[in-house]
């Protein structure tokens, strides 16, 4: 995995959070398991077809209180053009322009290679040999796959960085 710094324009998402953590996510009462169902069940791409940039999955870490180790929110949903008519349940987010680290993952299995690859930001950020030094602002993650192709998924995360 090769990490760059890039500047990226503001993006806006539609989608439904969740608040969890580190912690809670590495046992059985995850949160982000369960939000993700939901979130396919509600079909959302098919309400939102007509403002759509891309059928793309974009998940957002954000509102974090102690860095890593503590709650954060967590939103996932699909970058818009307009936010007009959103749908039942759904709130609306903004990923602020500016600095981003981007740090892409392995192709596989998503339920490998993204954990794998948070576990490697992980071990940098406390080395201090990430190319950038994280602000924990808005993080987030484009999911590069097709629904039915989640076993061939590469997914490219985004870290907040300070300027």
């Amino acid at each position: 995995m090769h990490e760059e710094i890039i500047t990226i324009s503001p993006i806006t998402i539609i989608g439904i959070s969740t608040v969890t953590n580190n912690q809670q996510e590495a046992t059985q009462d995850g949160l982000i398991v369960p939000l993700s169902q939901q979130f396919n069940e509600k079909q959302l791409a098919q309400s939102l077809s007509d403002c759509l940039v891309d059928d793309r999955i974009i998940t957002l870490y954000t509102q974090y209180h102690q860095g890593e180790s503590g709650d954060y929110t967590y939103v996932i949903g699909h970058q818009v053009k307009d936010p007009e008519d959103m749908p039942k349940g759904c709130e609306i987010y903004d990923i602020p322009g500016g600095r981003y680290l981007r740090f892409p993952t392995e192709r596989g299995p998503l339920g490998d290679v993204l954990p794998a690859a948070w576990q490697q930001i992980w071990r940098k950020t406390q080395e201090g040999s990430l190319e950038g030094v994280r602000a924990y602002g808005v993080d987030f993650e484009f999911h590069n796959y097709d629904s039915e192709l989640v076993h061939d998924a590469q997914v490219d995360i985004y870290l907040s960085i300070q300027d």
